[in-house]
């Protein structure tokens, strides 16, 4: 296994530096990426090695969109990772790889320490691991967590359909888990959701194809402002309740149907706010 991921790692530092075929490229990622799974999951201290390689990686002008995007493959749930199909899982692997992989790369991306491709890159990467792991494996970080994802759901003209869909996830995790965590953040995080609703919205009435992903964010924005009324007191929510009532109002006329039954949940919720 040293072997297979030394060998890696200097596929990376390769592709990392070269103009590379991107499709070759992300075929073999996602085969390496499903190794590193298989070892991460009995905490092979061999992956240790490859984390400054993959660190260096996610920054590529090259490939770094590839790899930030696939990092959740090493936490996600697998029906080959099993003891069924006798693989070796620890009981606390998620833990061991979110903090040894995902939990240093918190400080590269926050814009203000990093360039603003790269630190969008390392946010897709912290988002893909995280929204594949549950609340408890990543609570402790929940304060800097939030300023990615307020960041994220800020900077909706330079990350993809898939990172805002993964930065919604883990924000209605923490909406079920640690509401309280979110309070001081409430304006900033409305006004990106509502932000991220409306121009899905316009993206969808303006395209005849529907866009599944698309489709998701806007239900994981009405889920998320659907449960902000039951997790706070009307004085944290009145300065939001109008312009919030005149949105849900229109995402009752969604062209999704389960986006419409959510938003009749919302828009029934604000309207308790008094």
């Amino acid at each position: 296994m040293s072997k297979v991921l030394n060998s890696w790692g200097n596929e990376l530092k390769v592709a990392a530096a070269s103009d590379v075929d991107l499709g070759a490229f992300e075929s073999l990622n996602t085969i390496a990426m499903n190794i590193l799974a298989g070892a991460a999951a009995r905490q092979d201290k061999n992956v240790l090695g490859i984390v400054p390689v993959l660190k260096e990686a996610i920054a590529s002008e090259h490939i770094g969109d590839i790899v930030s995007r696939s990092m959740g493959i090493l936490v996600k749930d697998s029906d080959i990772l099993t003891t069924k199909n006798h693989a070796i899982v620890r009981r606390f692997y998620k833990q061991w790889a979110y903090s040894q992989i995902a939990k240093p790369l918190y400080p590269l991306a926050l814009p203000t320490e990093n360039g603003p491709a790269a630190a969008t890159k390392y946010r897709a990467a912290v988002l893909s691991i995280v929204s594949n792991c549950a609340f408890n494996v990543y609570e402790a970080d929940v304060e800097p967590l939030l300023r990615l994802l307020i960041t994220t759901l800020g900077d909706r003209n330079s990350v993809s359909s898939q990172q805002l869909t993964a930065a919604l996830e883990v924000l209605v995790e923490i909406l079920a888990n640690e509401p309280d965590a979110l309070k001081s953040h409430l304006k900033a995080i409305i006004g990106g959701a509502v932000g991220v609703y409306e121009e899905s919205l316009s993206s969808a009435q303006s395209n005849l194809k529907r866009d599944p992903s698309r489709t998701s964010a806007r239900k994981l924005v009405l889920q998320a402002l659907a449960a902000i009324p039951k997790k706070f007191e009307d004085r944290h929510l009145l300065s939001h309740s109008l312009k919030l009532q005149r949105v849900l109002s229109q995402a009752c006329g969604d062209p999704a149907r389960e986006v419409r039954q959510v938003a009749r949940l919302a828009r029934a919720n604000w309207a308790n706010i008094k």
